[in-house]
Order: C-alpha cells, then structure tokens, then sequence
C-alpha cells in the first residue's frame, strides 16, 4: 500500500515538474525592455551612464527635476508633474540601474553614485541658473543630501516623506511594523518564486531579480491603489540590493548613512510636503527634521498615503506650483 502512496505521489510530483517546464519553454515571461535592447526608448547618456529620460516643456522655463522613489523605483508614478510643463521645464529619470535605465553600469553602485547622477542632470538642464527639485521618498532622500553636496546648484527643494535622513535619527522609520501577512500572501510568493524561472534571461542577466521586485511591490500595490499598474515600469533589484539592501543588512553600512550632511549651507526654502495617512514616518516624524534647514516648512497632504502623485495628483501638483512660485 505505501509503495502505491509512493509510486502516485511520485508521478504526480514528476507530472507536475515536466509540466512546468513545459510551460516555462512555451510561454516565458519577458521583461518590459531597458535603453539597453530598446534604442526607441528616450534616453540620455550622462556620467557614463545611459538612462531612460523624459522632459516636457519650454526649456526656457525654470528646470524642475523630479528624483524617484527607491531604491530601484522608476518615475512612471510621478507623471501627474508633466501638467505642471507649462510652467516649468519637467525632467523625468529612471535612476542608474532601475526603471528602464541601462542595467550597464562602469562605476560602482552605492548611495553616492546616485547625487552624482543628480549633478549630472543638474549640469546638463540647468543653463547655469539654480534648479527646482522634487524628490519622493528615496527620492528625496538623495536631493536632501544633494543640496548638501551642492547648496548653490538648487533654489528651491521639495522632499516628499523622505525616510533615512540620518540612520542614528530613524528609529520611528527603521522600527515600523510592516503589513500583516496573510496565508494568501505567501500562496501568492510562493508563485513569484515559481514563475520566476519562467523569466528570459539571454539578453538581460537583470531580468528574473527585476521580475521579483516588480511583482512583490504589484502585490502589495494592488491593497492600497486602485491603479497600481501606474507603480512601476519595472524595479531595480539590483540597486536596492546595494543601497537599501546593504544598509538593512549591514549595521556598519547603515550607520553611514546621512544625507543631512552639509545641508546648513543650503540658503533656499525647503518644503517637506507630508501625506496625512501615513503614520509611520509622515509630519509627526519628519517635523523633527525642519530644524536642520535654515529655511524648511511642511506641509500635508489631506486624504493621501505615501504616494501623493497617485492618490492626490491635483492637490500635490497645486501645492508644489505653489511653493515655487511663491
């Protein structure tokens, strides 16, 4: 009787191994294309490095960056600023290794690599006058450190609950309590993990990690947004990994991180624009960080989580205009 047990489950672990091999040969998952096997992509080689970029406007105009979310995010959930394109020149990136940017990259990746990237588009949009940024999240993470960095370069900064300012200040950060998961959270990991081998790999080694954080951050977007397809193009797994992924996992690594450095040299106005909803690190923790400024104010954003450009696109484009122009 047991060898009968045996021989079924057998046959039916072996079936069920053929057959999704079967399934992975015909019908692999493909990645969405980076500028690296996409030449109709709009791009920009700058530093050494080719990323998938956008601008929208009258280049005249007062240049307004805007710094994605991350590690490894793209800027496709920060269009809502294109209407904002006839006011001010609007630049969209995806960061170094993220988004649809190369997956190419000569120089060495970690958090510095990314305010130089920022210098790079600075340089290259500003027609030597000071740029306006706006930066969400990680984001803002990098353009707080950048105005440390390079005071003159920028006269105004939005930073929108940026999360690590300093690492020996971010407890409330590094100590909230993530989602709750359920037993359907880990059926449905346990098929991110599955379809991952069905990934194709031969033009792009990025891929299957990309797939990952794609479809984790999918997952968890679907619970929050009503459109979370607009989330993200495709993620940067590898760039997390050398950034945040190294600071979480290294205590040496974090402690490093400050991107309040230098930023008491920064004579413009700064504005923390903080979304009612989250309670983790919105106004209640970031209102301790006004004081390293010479010149910040917050703000909330009423009815909205941590992503404003998808839960609030009209409101916060209104409120950023408004900082600017003021």
């Amino acid at each position: 009787m047991l060898f009968k047990i045996l021989k079924v489950t057998g046959a039916i672990v072996l079936s069920a191994i053929v057959g999704f091999y079967i399934v992975t040969l015909a019908f692999p998952i493909n990645m969405i294309n980076t500028v690296d096997n996409d030449p109709s992509l709009p791009s920009i080689t700058l530093n050494g490095h080719s990323f998938h970029s956008e601008s929208f406007g009258n280049p005249n105009n007062p240049v307004l960056i805007a710094v994605h979310g991350g590690p490894g995010g793209d800027y496709r959930y920060m269009q809502s600023l294109k209407a904002l394109s006839s006011k001010y020149f609007v630049v969209f990136y995806d960061q170094r290794m993220t988004g649809l940017s190369s997956r190419k990259s000569t120089a060495k990746i970690d958090v510095q690599i990314y305010m130089d990237d920022l210098h790079a588009f600075v340089t290259h949009y500003s027609n030597d006058k000071p740029v306006y940024i706006v930066g969400h999240s990680w984001g803002g993470m990098i353009a707080s450190s950048y105005i440390g960095q390079h005071p003159k370069a920028v006269d105004k900064i939005v930073m929108i609950e940026p999360g690590i300012l300093r690492a020996d200040l971010a407890g409330a950060y590094l100590n909230q309590t993530g989602p709750g998961l359920t037993f359907m959270d880990f059926v449905s990991f346990g098929g991110i993990w599955l379809n991952q081998w069905r990934v194709d790999t031969a033009n792009d080694e990025h891929a299957r990690d990309d797939y990952v954080m794609n479809m984790i951050a999918l997952h968890f977007g679907k619970k929050e947004f009503d459109s979370a397809e607009t989330m993200m193009w495709r993620g940067g797994a590898y760039s997390q990994d050398m950034t945040e992924g190294l600071a979480m996992r290294d205590p040496k690594e974090l402690a490093k991180l400050d991107f309040l450095k230098g930023v008491e040299k920064f004579e413009g106005e700064v504005l923390f624009l903080t979304s009612e909803n989250n309670k983790a690190w919105g106004a209640d923790y970031l209102k301790d960080f006004l004081k390293f400024y010479q010149h910040a104010d917050q703000q909330i954003v009423r009815n909205s989580g941590h992503v404003i450009f998808v839960e609030q696109p009209k409101l916060s484009n209104v409120m950023i205009d408004t900082f600017l122009s003021k």
